[in-house]
């Protein structure tokens, strides 16, 4: 699908493999001796100027179809039996070159300094994000759209039923996506971010008791959690899970990481009040303007 990106997508500078892909640690599974991958190619075009997202999303669903995958995306068809190949999909994101010296400090953005590059230059040293700075409601929002996506993976029916090996692995999936996503954002919120699955398990697990100590009294396995789910993320093994229960029981740990989260930021305040308080930090810090006043003006 390289070329046909190439060919289709005007004034494309830079192609970019994002994600665990991008990094090597992408999911895949052995099925019947064949191996078949899990969710999507998610990329960065970077172009000399925007590209239209209506190009993008048409050159994104040929891809899709060039390589036989279903193109359809989860969230928007939760309510369809889950099949990994029709839920297989390519995501295709634009950057300009302009917007890379002003990206806002979001995780993916650090994150695609550590992606592959499949086409073009390698421009990675025009973004300049600190990742020890990362806002905490960028944390907040990761959790967020987890627990999103953990809520649409289940359906109250499988609890009288039993569930199909593709019902069993779209379960697991999420699960492990939502317990990589509380390491995320508590390293995000402990100012010890850092990109790859495996180094952010590896770190959340040497830090979580020392830092986080009144979580770890309430969820004391959850660096194991981690551990084992970032491992079945990178190569999944439905058998050794026991997909209901470890559903109920990581709704639980991630809504407990919210709380926590939510709450120290805020002494029990309203969030919104705090949420993009780091954001105006990092944006008043460039023009020399972090003051309190003008802070709380823009955040407002």
């Amino acid at each position: 699908i390289i070329p046909y990106i190439m060919k289709n997508i005007p004034g494309l500078i830079s192609l970019i493999l994002f994600g665990g892909y991008g990094r090597g640690e992408g999911a895949y599974e052995k099925v019947n001796g064949k191996i078949r991958l899990v969710n999507d190619f998610d990329m960065y075009v970077i172009c000399e100027k925007q590209v239209d997202d209506n190009i993008l999303d048409k050159v994104a669903h040929e891809c899709s179809k060039i390589i036989g995958a279903g193109g359809m995306e989860w969230p928007d068809f939760f309510e369809e039996g889950y099949d990994f190949n029709k839920f297989f999909h390519v995501d295709i994101h634009c950057l300009s070159l302009r917007r890379l010296k002003y990206l806002p400090p979001l995780s993916r953005y650090v994150d695609i300094k550590k992606a592959k590059v499949l086409a073009g230059k390698d421009l990675s040293q025009l973004i300049n994000i600190d990742e020890k700075r990362l806002p905490v409601a960028e944390g907040i929002r990761i959790l967020v759209n987890r627990m999103m996506a953990l809520f649409l993976s289940f359906k109250p029916e499988y609890l009288n039923r039993k569930l199909s090996d593709d019902e069993k692995r779209a379960l697991n999936y999420y699960i492990s996506k939502a317990y990589i996503s509380c390491a995320e954002s508590l390293l995000i919120f402990g100012r010890e971010y850092i990109a790859g699955y495996e180094l952010r398990s590896k770190k959340f697990n040497e830090i979580y008791k020392i830092k986080f100590p009144d979580l770890y009294v309430k969820f004391p396995d959850l660096g194991e959690k981690v551990k084992k789910f970032t491992e079945y993320k990178i190569v999944p093994n439905p058998k050794e899970v026991n997909s209901l229960k470890e559903w109920f029981e990581c709704q639980k740990r991630i809504v407990g990481v919210y709380d926590y989260i939510t709450n120290k930021l805020t002494n029990g305040d309203k969030l919104e009040k705090y949420y993009y308080d780091d954001y105006a930090s990092y944006v008043l810090d460039k023009i020399n303007l972090n003051f309190l006043l003008i802070r709380k003006f823009l955040v407002f």
